[in-house]
């Protein structure tokens, strides 16, 4: 029997190795850059579900992840030198990370602020809200520095409670600044002093500038007193006028003895009217009877002479 032939396998050369390493990085650094796309937009499913697993480790930051994710994407798709890729962590790295943290716990301490509880749940509260968002499949809820911000502000709330952690964000973001400028301890320093001496004289202020504005201050209150004295003699003024006004249109009232005194004159008046009509009424009717009873035949001659009339005018009906 004839015996098989081995197949034996072409070893693959160090070129090919390379180049199969180039397209696997390229590869890679393609996909980083398109989870990178769909999760800024939030396109779909996937892009919501990638937005939120970055909003677990950076929350309301997840932008700023999505854009570094594309950023060492087309790092590893460019800078694939023989199928290494080196990262250098300076003090840029360090200033950046510590200034990002910074962020974070101001985020959250935000986030916290407006819960009012002595001992708020800080961890698990957080985990609550982005767990919400993740089973209704949106981005919608504010959820601070996410879990990573919340492990720190865990940290300083406990230390130094929530004023000292803004405090703490400040100061990591003033670190970080450090770190990425090119200046040194002295130089760092010398910067310091000088704000601090800004500082003093902003307080301080210019002496003739503080002199003149104490005498402007001065010079106000006193124009209010003289204004205000002002007034309270015109008010003081009217008031007496009203009372001279008053004292002059003002009637004595009559004593008891005086009114019961024009009252009995009232009365005596009125009498001595009715008695003086009295006469005078009857007088009058008795001379009109008196002169009827003197005068019959004139009453007899008009009374002839209206009948007289009054038959000459029928006549003057008939004859028409």
């Amino acid at each position: 029997m004839a015996q098989k032939k081995k197949r034996t396998k072409k070893r693959k050369t160090k070129k090919q190795i390379r180049q199969q390493e180039k397209l696997t990085l390229i590869s890679f650094g393609f996909l980083f850059i398109l989870f990178a796309i769909f999760a800024l937009f939030q396109l779909g499913f996937l892009g919501t579900l990638i937005a939120n697993g970055f909003r677990i480790i950076g929350g309301n930051t997840y932008p700023v992840l999505c854009v570094l994710l594309a950023m060492y994407g087309l790092w590893v798709m460019i800078k694939n030198n023989e199928g290494k890729t080196k990262i250098t962590y300076g003090s840029k790295f360090v200033g950046v990370l510590l200034i990002y943290l910074g962020i974070l716990i101001f985020f959250h301490a935000q986030l916290f602020g407006r819960i009012q509880t002595d001992q708020p749940q800080i961890l698990s509260t957080t985990w609550q809200i982005l767990l919400g968002d993740i089973q209704r499949a949106q981005v919608s809820a504010n959820v601070g520095g996410g879990m990573l911000g919340a492990l720190l502000y865990q940290a300083t709330y406990f230390l130094v409670s929530k004023i000292g952690s803004y405090v703490f964000a400040v100061l990591f973001i003033i670190l970080g600044g450090y770190f990425i400028s090119p200046m040194d301890s002295q130089q760092l320093l010398e910067l310091l002093h000088g704000i601090k001496e800004k500082i003093q004289k902003l307080i301080a202020g210019n002496p003739e500038k503080k002199d003149q504005k104490q005498e402007n201050k001065e010079a106000r209150k006193q124009a209010r007193k003289e204004k205000k004295e002002q007034k309270q003699a015109q008010e003081r003024e009217a008031a007496l006028q009203q009372v001279k006004e008053q004292e002059k249109n003002q009637v004595r009232s009559l004593s008891a003895a005086e009114k019961l005194a024009q009252e009995q004159k009232a009365d005596a008046s009125g009498e001595a009217e009715q008695l003086s009509f009295v006469p005078i009424d009857s007088y009058q009717q008795s001379q009109s009877t008196s002169q009827k009873a003197e005068n019959p035949s004139e009453e007899k001659t008009q009374q002839k002479k209206q009948q007289m009339m009054g038959s000459h005018l029928n006549l003057k009906s008939l004859k028409k």
